[in-house]
């Protein structure tokens, strides 16, 4: 059914021949419906139960049937069941045949009426209130051209030897930091989308650390070529940025406070990256003057503390009830360390525990501090034979072993070789006069070393003895020695059992597993697992002075690690927070050895783990595999660390 344009409707009439019946908008249809909401092949319809039609859609294309839109339905003919597939409604009802139903299908009313002259004016042309809008955007538009064009031209021809202000300076707000002064005028960089702030996207496109090593490889050689002193420095999220602003207290008066809700309202927050770390700022701390945007650039662009850490984390459960943090209101409240623990070394399993007692961690070794420590006995005597030319004193000092790295805050991984040889001997034997030392590290390689040593004589089988004649054990023994079963001699399978043997060279450190089969040398050692960095949210510093250096300028470490009364590697010698609130908790007037209390001295913002003293630039260098994990794997890229003063930003 369609209707006329003066009135009336035209009923076409058409047998369709099909138990089931497709309706859409392709050729191909059944049903033709020639609606561009239709889809080519919408639905289909089906005979259900007596008096019943099941209707079920084709591709996942819904219909409506009694003001709901489902996917399928059984619809009964004696209702007269209405089917709205995009602007036409199809009507089923029983035809006089018993197998036949007719299908009415018609176009709603006023889908396709034309819009009224008027509504076209209301939405096409507004009614002006003060003045037309197109009038006034262009008299904006020509005081711009005036203000910001004409006249800097007009001034620059008339009287360009007598200007005190050149025509480009009222578009520069001042120099660039010299860090970021390679980008030269090219503004976009930072400035993405005209009369829009420095978004935070500008800004972690060259400083996120959240970026795959390919696109932190990639953006680190294209500042090199473009001249940029400095690899740009990574940064992390301190938090998401919605538990950040829930954080954040609001302001205490009045008026900032107001002027703060409508801001998070409105989603216009200035917690960004250039809400801290200001550009263009001359290093005499005064707004830039279009009379002196030609002062000295600043080193770094300028920070501006908007809050302080306390600021926050005094109340912080108050206003994120969800977060694991506990509330830091000064340093006399600051809660203990909770030092990451290898609760396993299989795997590892490390694990956060609180220091309030006492805490043990597995790291699958042997060690006694008091044994190496102590004043008297062989290991002190061990060392003065030594004597200092080999790096030793008697007794034996934490410098003996834990070496500093290579940044000087922290200590290099304790090596075997390097550092317990000297006393602990992997020597086995001696051949032409040279020492033959077993590998560490590997079970399978020291198993191979005495076998490659201790050799199968020829002519011989690795059993030791003679062996029983015949061709079929020939081609036994063969096939063992291809296998590599049993192809340790006699005298290697011995030295294999006493180095893994309850007081053997291994068994000192290690925990030994023994093969179940006496004869095997299937042997294990535990794994280990020794923590390099118990705290990885705080920044300690070793390379500070105070930190491991008394008055007279002697080695403290006993001061905060209780090594000298420990007889097991499971200890934790950690100290608690009570012994670093002694120097950093108090004021000058209360010890003369106060240091600082700030936040910052072990923690940062951006890099948590890394003290804000102590953050590091990383300074292009020459090509070398040396440095900061992520940045200097190509060899193309070329950078080192050295220590300097941190680039905000």
């Amino acid at each position: 059914m369609t209707r006329r344009a003066g009135g009336g409707e035209i009923v076409r009439t058409r047998p369709i021949a099909a138990s089931a019946p497709t309706i859409g908008r392709g050729a191909d249809c059944d049903i033709h419906i020639a609606d561009l909401a239709v889809g080519l092949h919408h639905a289909r319809l089906a005979p259900g139960g007596p008096g019943t039609v099941h209707v079920e859609s084709i591709a996942s294309l819904p219909f409506e049937v009694g003001r709901r839109f489902v996917h399928a339905a059984d619809v009964e003919l004696a209702e007269a069941p209405r089917i709205t597939l995009g602007n036409h409604v199809l009507t089923l009802t029983a035809g006089e045949a018993a197998d036949e139903i007719i299908v009415t299908v018609e176009g709603k009313a006023g889908a396709r009426g034309a819009p009224s002259p008027e509504d076209e004016r209301a939405v096409f042309a507004p009614v002006p209130k003060v003045l037309d809008k197109r009038r006034m955007a262009w008299s904006l538009a020509l005081v711009i051209l005036l203000a910001c064009l004409a006249a800097p031209i007009a001034v620059f021809h008339i009287g360009h030897g007598r200007a005190t202000i050149h025509p480009d300076r009222q578009w520069s707000s001042g120099p660039l930091s010299k860090v970021h002064a390679f980008l030269g005028s090219r503004c976009e960089v930072c400035h993405r989308e005209a009369f829009v702030a420095v978004r935070d996207d500008a800004c972690l496109a060259c400083h996120g650390a959240g970026r795959g090593p390919s696109a932190i490889l990639l953006t680190a050689a294209q500042v090199r070529v473009e001249g940029s002193p400095f690899a740009p420095r990574l940064i992390l999220d301190h938090a998401a940025f919605a538990r950040l602003r829930a954080a954040t207290p609001l302001p205490s008066a009045i008026g900032p406070r107001i002027a703060a809700i409508f801001e998070r309202l409105f989603n216009h927050s200035h917690d960004r990256c250039a809400s801290c770390h200001l550009e263009h700022l001359a290093v005499d701390h005064r707004p830039p003057l279009v009379q002196s945007v030609d002062r000295q650039a600043r080193a770094t662009p300028l920070l501006v503390v908007v809050n302080r850490c306390v600021d926050c984390h005094a109340r912080l459960r108050e206003r994120v009830s969800s977060t694991a943090l506990l509330d830091v209101p000064d340093w006399g409240r600051h809660p203990d360390f909770h030092p990451l623990l290898t609760v396993s070394a299989a795997g590892p399993v490390v694990r956060r525990v609180a220091l309030e007692r006492r805490q043990l961690e597995n790291p699958g070794l042997y060690f006694s501090h008091r044994l190496h420590l102590a004043p008297g006995g062989g290991v002190a005597r061990m060392a003065q034979m030594l004597g200092p030319s080999r790096g030793y004193d008697a007794p034996l000092t934490c410098g003996a072993c834990h070496r500093p790295d290579g940044a000087g805050r922290s200590f290099a991984p304790v090596e075997m070789v390097r550092d317990c040889s000297a006393c602990h001997s992997l020597a086995f034997a001696r051949r032409g006069g040279v020492l033959r030392n077993l590998p560490h590290g590997s079970v399978s390689r020291v198993v191979a070393t005495l076998k490659a040593f201790y050799p199968v004589p020829p002519g011989g089988f690795a059993g030791g003895g003679r062996r029983i004649p015949g061709l079929a054990e020939e081609i036994l023994e063969w096939w063992r020695r291809a296998r590599g079963v049993g192809a340790a001699s006699s005298q290697a399978a011995r030295a294999i059992r006493l180095t893994f043997a309850p007081g053997g060279v291994c068994s000192y450190c290690h925990t030994i597993g023994r093969p179940r089969d006496p004869a095997s040398l299937a042997y294990a050692i535990a794994p280990v697992h020794l923590s390099l960095r118990y705290l990885p949210l705080g920044g300690f510093d070793h390379g500070v002075p105070a930190h491991h250096l008394d008055s007279q300028n002697r080695p403290s470490c006993g001061v905060c690690h209780g090594a000298r009364q420990s007889d097991r590697a499971a200890d934790v010698l950690l100290p608690r927070i009570d012994q670093c609130a002694a120097c950093h908790g108090r004021t000058k007037a209360q010890t003369a050895s106060a240091a600082s209390s700030d936040c910052a001295e072990c923690h940062s913002y951006h890099a948590p783990g890394e003290p804000t003293s102590r953050l590091s630039v990383r300074q292009w260098g020459p090509p070398t595999r040396a440095g900061p994990v992520g940045l200097d794997t190509d060899r193309s890229v070329g950078i080192s660390w050295t220590t300097a003063p941190s680039i905000p930003g």
